[in-house]
């Protein structure tokens, strides 16, 4: 009887340890697991909704032993970025609503900054493992961590904590209404309209050096872009930077260094309430593919498409992007998951520019990207992060196969569009958004704009390419304005990103979404056919609003060579007369470009002031057009509907806010056809454009 109890009490023993469902009996045991609060203050007490918590947790000794045993031989031992080996995992239940959070942890190294000799410190920690999460509802959560070796559960333990209120407005959504209102995204808790102010900062290091100093350079970057009123940029994942599984498919160790230093960017970000794309570059597949580590582990030969077809490829991929999602997707701030410039790495898999076989590696990539979204979605269980994809050309595929299209199987439409051409950049781009409006119903962002990489000297000399760029892509319909490049080779250095200020304080308090609006463009060409004033504009759906700008087309920066002595050195030397130098010490004044180019500028290549000195009555009209009409109203007493238009200065600010030129107000009623006829402001050098709000004052017989 005695010896079958003993066999009884080994058994429970054993089966326990399989269910345990509290920490071991010693915490301060080598051989406990360990799970204590690291974030925020290590005290649940101040846990805040949108903000980050992190878990430390500490493994048996027995467990740690083999996974140091993998990181110093590459081999043996648990790999700790190989879930079959080692998968820590928790579920966080809100009490408030019973929805649940799936987190995977990760392994991680701890780093100190040692600023003065630009470098990380590495720290040892026993809390190598980590867990990040940040709560979206009040109240009290439970979360179950779960600890499996080899795919068995070795312990689970259960904690719970209060979640209090925060002034965050929440994670980024879409929505899906099959009105004018899905153009904008809005903010999960406060539901209000989000629109995205800002540009591209993608990234700090050009040599494969992620280094401290560069790190701080990006983060002076976002402090100007938040500083300047912007809220949205975006950060790229690339080979030269963090791509955990650059050196090393199977071993992310050689990263860690990188990704500490980009933990610290993605919680700037948030502190500074800035969002971003988060995006992998085509450089992975296309000028560093003789470098990929898949190549070299996998022999896939020179021929990239076996990166998106082999399923042994596809199961490391999938384990990269766990670790990125449980290493960042905690954040808000982290709204898209995008790959860049999709036509990019299908070229580098010997697809042509079109035809046929284009399409075949649209379809290929289409897949593969398809099982990616699946995977995160499904397996990792994360719906919240928003995922894109962009072209560096679109292709008509595309536009004219929309329904079978990459574009059709992303939360928003991407374009990209560089130049200096005027119709380039302001009426082509207008066509295509509203094509691709038309075609995907989704919110679309022109996420890359600006002069080309050999026309840098223009932003040594001006900004109006990224002023007239800024203003015109916010009215074509996006969610946003167009994202700027070249962020590190002239616009912050000369302080450009101030503009955005103008641009966030117009559109603030306005209700993008239930105003449901829809862009139009007008211009009016002179005697020669040559455009000099264009107008673009939003329309509500109930025809009582309007946000517009209108500018003067003559001022552009090719036609400034008469009175701007810095581009006429550019055009006549193809060079800046001075050192152009950037932020980082490097320079680009010996552009291939042809700056005498005509297509850069208007027929005559001169700026036409519009100046009246009697006064803007005087001055060239410009029409919004699909305003309220009353079809009587060409009788004499008939009632008419009446409209107020107040003109802002784009570059003028009074009291941190956009600056309204009451002097220009006008109230004015429709035409018969319900067409709004302002007199435009003078448009001259010095102010060639103006902002504009119309608002409706209702049907009435007299002026009101």
């Amino acid at each position: 009887m005695k010896i079958l109890l003993i066999i009884l009490s080994i058994v429970l023993s054993i089966f326990s340890f399989g269910q345990q469902t509290k920490p071991l009996t010693v915490v301060n045991n080598e051989n406990s697991v360990k799970i204590i609060l690291l974030k925020p203050s290590s005290s649940p007490a101040n846990i805040k909704a949108f903000e980050k918590i992190e878990y430390g947790i500490k493994l048996p000794i027995e467990f740690e032993s083999k996974v140091n045993e993998f990181l110093r031989s590459n081999r043996g031992g648990l790999n700790p970025f190989e879930p079959d080996d080692v998968s820590l995992e928790a579920v966080f239940t809100s009490e408030k609503s019973a929805k649940t959070n799936h987190i995977n942890g990760f392994y991680y190294q701890h780093y100190s900054k040692d600023v003065r000799f630009n470098r990380l410190v590495s720290e040892p920690t026993i809390y190598n493992w980590r867990i990040r999460f940040a709560a979206d509802e009040v109240g009290r959560w439970e979360v179950v961590f779960k600890l499996k070796i080899k795919g068995e559960v070795v312990y689970t333990e259960n904690q719970y904590f209060n979640c209090g209120d925060s002034e965050h407005k929440g994670y980024l959504k879409t929505s899906k209404t099959n009105t004018a209102e899905d153009r904008y995204l809005f903010y999960s808790k406060s539901e209000e309209p989000f629109f995205a102010v800002g540009g591209n900062i993608t990234h700090s290091s050009y040599d494969f050096q992620f280094s401290l100093e560069e790190n701080e350079r990006h983060k002076m970057w976002l402090e100007k872009l938040s500083d300047a009123g912007g809220n949205f940029f975006r950060l790229e994942l690339g080979p030269q930077t963090v791509l955990p599984d650059w050196k090393d498919v199977k071993n992310y160790s050689a990263r860690m260094r990188e990704m500490f230093l980009f933990d610290d960017l993605i919680e700037f970000a948030q502190l500074k309430e800035l969002y971003f794309i988060l995006f992998r570059h085509h450089t992975e597949a296309e000028l560093n593919w003789e470098d990929s580590p898949y190549l070299k582990e996998f022999n896939l030969g020179g021929n990239p498409v076996e990166f998106f077809k082999n399923e042994e490829v596809r199961k490391y991929q999938e384990n990269t992007l766990r670790y990125i999602f449980a290493r960042w997707a905690y954040s808000p701030s982290f709204s898209f998951y995008e790959y860049q410039e999709a036509d990019r790495w299908m070229h580098k898999s010997g697809a042509p520019i079109s035809g046929v076989m284009a399409k075949q590696h649209n379809i290929i990539f289409k897949d593969w990207f398809n099982q990616n979204v699946s995977y995160i979605k499904k397996d990792l269980r994360n719906d919240r992060v928003l995922m894109s994809v962009a072209y560096a050309v679109l292709p008509s595929y595309e536009i004219n196969k929309s329904k079978n299209g990459i574009f059709n199987e992303c939360d928003i439409t991407t374009l990209h569009t560089y130049g200096s051409r005027p119709y380039l950049n302001f009426e082509r781009r207008h066509i295509k958004t509203q094509k691709m409006w038309r075609k995907i119903n989704k919110p679309l962002i022109i996420e890359e704009i600006g002069d080309g990489g050999n026309q840098l000297p223009l932003l040594c000399c001006t900004d109006i390419t990224f002023h007239n760029d800024l203003w015109a892509t916010s009215m074509m319909g996006g969610f946003g304005t167009g994202l700027h490049w070249w962020w590190d080779r002239g616009i912050y250095l000369n302080n450009y990103q101030k503009q955005y200020k103008n641009v966030q304080s117009f559109f603030e308090k306005e209700e993008l979404r239930k105003l449901q609006l829809t862009p139009q463009k007008w211009q009016v060409k002179n005697r020669s056919k040559q455009v000099y004033l264009e107008n673009y504009a939003l329309i509500s759906k109930n025809k009582e609003r309007v946000l517009g700008w209108v500018r003067n087309s003559s001022v552009h920066w090719r036609n400034l060579y008469e009175s701007d002595s810095c581009i006429r050195y550019v055009v006549d030397h193809k060079k800046t007369a001075f050192e152009c130098k950037f932020e980082d010490g490097s320079s680009n004044n010996d552009p291939s470009v042809k700056f005498d180019d005509p297509k850069y500028k208007f027929e005559d290549g001169k700026v036409h002031p519009i100046v009246s000195i009697e006064g803007i009555s005087n001055n060239p009209t410009f029409e919004i057009a699909q305003l309220k009409s009353n079809p009587f109203q060409l009788f004499k007493n008939a009632r008419r509907h009446w409209y107020k238009v107040e003109f802002y200065s784009t570059r003028e600010l009074q009291n941190g806010a956009i600056k309204l030129m009451e002097e220009f107000t006008q109230v004015l009623h429709t035409s018969n056809s319900g067409k709004l006829k302002p007199n435009v402001p003078n448009l001259t050098v010095e102010n060639a454009d103006w902002a504009y709000k119309v608002t409706y004052l209702g049907i009435h017989k007299r002026k009101p």
